[in-house]
């Protein structure tokens, strides 16, 4: 008896033909696995199967017909250690990572994804692998077939536990280990036979330790009165309680007392639980002479192990101060926090005041009055304690409290979709623009919904409050301010979603936020998806991305990057600037709510992940596509790559690069698939003394591309593009000089010839300067056959402003923006 499948092997599809099906089952999954009762038993049977590569295979096309043989193994586990440690020492407890080495302890290597998170519960189960501590479920975040990592479930038994781990090969033998009440142990950067330094991060996220302890990674030693965040695992239950396993959406303390000495002098610490089974210490360097100095923390009566190291250096006196922010405009009333840099890192202790209106305090927070009449200056000067002649001053405008530019849109997000018949129409804006420095925020977001392209309705996206006269605007807002980069997609049935980044309370980390307004209802649902507020975050989310699934109702991809270390406002260096990674959400109950946020694999160095899209294959609903900028180094052109998920997201291919970054001008591109055949058209900017547009194809799901054909120059670094039902493809992109504004080029041909360039608007960039103009100022989308586009321009007013408006591209255009819910919006605090 024979039987025919399609078998995953290292990525491609191949066809796959099981010889003797008696021996080896081939599961639904398309899995080859060990039979029950009448097969595959240990070593004693093998499985036969066929294997050829399918037509569609788009890796390894000289591949032939070859033959697998599947055996089965022994399953054994060789030692527990401690996760952090990777010791014996100091044991397992409950609530603490430990690491299980051995051989076939797994058929396969991977981590856990949001999707094995069950109802905020990390998983027990992995891909068949399970584990068992005292017979009970242990949690798993990574197997492989010689390692696991495994998460010590909740249980008061203390000595000598039992350790089996089972998969699709059967059980392991049993390992006893030894388990404590507590089982403190750091995460370190090294291990014997060197010395022994913590995984320790300075409060910008930057690595701690002695120069070159890491090949190719910046590390700096820690400064007496610094603060440095350790990591650790097995230090016992919080207060309130945390189930172990569980998701921690708020730093949790530790219910013991905790101490922690440094070179033998006591040093100020405080510890929480961030995460399932993973601890951060914040611990106050005392005043200790250069060189390593051993690291000890406490909890409960039990210490660390001995030999870690923290190497602790004194800022030189030859220091050289910089203030962030440079400029700063702070409304009446209000506060901003000033940071100072040093040449030798953050952190140098520096003694703050004040020239002018306000105050600030000891750790730079400055405070303006509580009202002025008109703008008012002042100046914020740092000054070392360690040199006292050496100082930095920052430049404060107060305004006075409500100033807004009222009436300026920016940032429009175009998208349609939905039933044929009656599609759904939606172009968000931020609206009302409030120019802080560095973030460019504004008091509300807003929403424009049209089923014809005429008739327009408004909306507060309630993404964001402001208020108005003392009321909130939208009553069911969510607690942020200045929400930006707001992207919108709607579903197949017509549900709209839209994601925007916002701040809270004018901190500088921006969270990642999520609205919905199911097909049918006229109600916002606002969800947060990466809350970064908290006060001792050093994150934030920029740049995201939404993608509503063609296929599948009530599901859509939300894809961005996330900045970790900040800030990075001054100076494009490893010791000042964060590194970018790329995160993924997916919602599949119309936005109620949102995965917990995936990291997704990216290539080069600490700077790489931005800009994302996701495409989701016509083809094969569960073959998703990711393009993102792939910087090797901050603020220079990058690679445009993308990665494939195979599974519906809940693995990845490494990185494929399309456009390496000597041919590319900017990080912007227009992407687009034909729905009919698969074909991939990407648009992106080319260098040269008259910047390009170019464009390239791909008819085998990004795996090969043709050589780039410039089709229009004199362009800016902004690219939309679109394909309407019947193929016909279109780029939207900025234009500078004597015709400043937006162009669009059109191919009916699949791109092999393109249309010249027609206007679509033009810009007074006089009218609208620095700000007001970026890269999001327009968007381009299909509109049943006839391309439509919102974009912003420019109109002389009593302040500078611009304006949101949606075209058809065929003598239909509206002034969306006059719509404008959120004017006379204030600057409040919020509560």
């Amino acid at each position: 008896m024979q039987a025919s499948r399609t078998f995953r092997l290292g990525g491609p599809f191949w066809n796959v033909n099981v010889i003797d099906v008696t021996t080896a089952n081939v599961k639904p999954d398309n899995s080859v696995t060990p039979g029950d009762a009448g097969g595959f038993i240990g070593n004693a049977n093998q499985a036969k199967i066929s294997v050829s590569e399918t037509p569609d295979a788009d890796i390894d096309r000289n591949a032939n017909a070859r033959n697998v043989t599947a055996q089965g193994a022994s399953l054994i586990i060789t030692s527990v250690v401690n996760g952090a440690t990777f010791s014996i020492t100091p044991g397992i407890a409950s609530g603490c990572w430990i690491t299980i080495f051995g051989s076939n302890l797994s058929t396969i290597t991977r981590s856990w994804t949001a999707s094995d998170f069950v109802n905020g519960v990390s998983p027990t189960f992995l891909s068949g692998v399970s584990v068992t501590i005292d017979g009970k479920h242990a949690f798993l975040s990574y197997i492989s077939p010689t390692q696991l990592n495994v998460l010590v479930p909740d249980d008061p038994e203390i000595g000598t536990v039992t350790v089996r781990v089972s998969n699709e090969l059967g059980a392991s033998n049993d390992f006893l280990a030894e388990k404590a009440a507590l089982s403190p142990g750091l995460f370190l950067f090294t291990f014997p036979p060197a010395l022994e330094y913590p995984a320790a991060e300075h409060s910008d996220y930057s690595f701690a330790g002695p120069p070159n302890l890491i090949p190719d990674v910046n590390t700096t030693p820690a400064h007496p009165g610094d603060v440095i965040l350790l990591y650790g695992t097995g230090f016992g239950a919080t207060k309130p309680p945390t189930a172990t396993g569980a998701v921690v959406t708020n730093a949790v303390p530790i219910d013991q007392s905790v101490t922690a000495t440094i070179g033998g002098v006591p040093a100020k610490v405080a510890g929480y639980l961030i995460g399932p089974g993973l601890y951060q210490f914040n611990v106050t360097v005392p005043d200790l002479p250069d060189g390593d100095a051993a690291l000890v923390i406490t909890v409960g009566g039990k210490s660390t192990p001995s030999g870690v190291f923290l190497t602790v250096m004194r800022p030189s006196t030859g220091v050289s101060i910089t203030v962030w922010p440079s400029t700063a405009l702070v409304a009446a009333g209000q506060t901003r926090n000033f940071s100072s840099w040093a040449n030798s890192g953050p952190n140098v202790p520096v003694s703050w005041a004040v020239d002018g209106v306000g105050s600030i305090d000891a750790t730079g927070l400055y405070t303006a009055p509580a009202s002025v009449a008109s703008q008012t200056k002042a100046t914020v000067t740092a000054t070392s304690q360690a040199g006292p002649t050496v100082s930095a001053s920052a430049l404060v405008i107060v305004l006075p409290l409500g100033t807004a530019l009222y009436g300026t849109a920016l940032e429009p997000s175009l998208a349609i979709g939905g039933p044929s018949g009656s599609p759904t129409m939606v172009v968000t804006w931020y609206q009302d623009f409030a120019p802080f420095p560095g973030r460019n925020g504004a008091l509300g977001l807003a929403a424009a919904i049209s089923h014809d392209g005429q008739s327009w309705t408004e909306s507060a996206v309630p993404i964001a409050r402001c208020q108005n006269n003392g009321k909130y605007v939208p009553s069911n807002g969510l607690n942020y301010m200045m929400p930006a980069n707001a992207r919108s997609a709607v579903g197949p049935d017509g549900t709209i979603y839209v994601v925007s980044i916002a701040q809270l309370n004018m901190r500088n980390n921006l969270s990642l936020l999520a609205a919905s307004m199911k097909s049918g209802t006229s109600t916002w649902n606002a969800v947060r998806i990466e809350d970064n507020s908290g006060p001792n975050q050093a994150f934030h989310s920029d740049e995201p991305s939404i993608t509503a699934d063609p296929n599948v109702p009530g599901t859509a991809y939300a894809v961005w990057e996330h900045t970790s270390g900040y800030p990075c406002s001054t100076t494009w260096s490893s010791q000042y600037c964060p590194s970018l990674i790329g995160e993924l959400s997916v919602t599949r109950d119309y936005g109620r709510t949102w995965s917990v946020p995936q990291k997704l694999p990216v290539s080069g160095d600490w700077h790489n992940f931005a800009w994302p899209r996701l495409v989701v294959d016509p083809v094969n609903p569960r073959t998703l596509y990711v393009y993102f900028a792939d910087w090797q180094t901050l603020g220079t052109a990058a690679d445009i790559e993308f990665i494939r998920s195979n599974d519906g997201a809940q693995t990845w291919s490494q990185p494929v690069t399309v456009v390496p970054s000597a041919q590319a001008a900017s990080t912007q591109f227009g992407l687009v698939v034909n729905p009919k055949n698969g074909i991939f058209y990407l648009a992106f900017v080319q260098p040269g003394p008259s910047y390009s547009l170019a464009t390239m194809t791909s008819t085998d799901r990004g795996v090969s591309w043709s050589t780039a054909s410039p089709i229009a120059t004199n362009v800016g670094t902004t690219v939309s593009m679109a394909m309407t039902s019947d193929g016909t493809i279109a780029v939207m992109y900025d234009s500078f000089g004597l015709s400043a504004g937006y162009s669009v080029v059109k191919s009916v041909n699949g791109g092999h010839s393109w249309s010249k360039p027609v206007q679509v608007a033009a810009v007074n960039s006089s009218i609208a300067p620095n700000n007001f103009l970026g890269d999001y100022e327009f968007e381009l989308a299909d509109r049943g056959g006839v391309f439509a586009a919102a974009y912003v321009t420019t109109f002389p007013g009593v302040r500078p402003s611009a304006a949101v408006y949606y075209s058809d591209m065929a003598g239909t255009t509206t002034l969306l923006s006059t719509l404008d819910p959120f004017a006379g919006c204030t600057i409040n605090p919020l509560p």
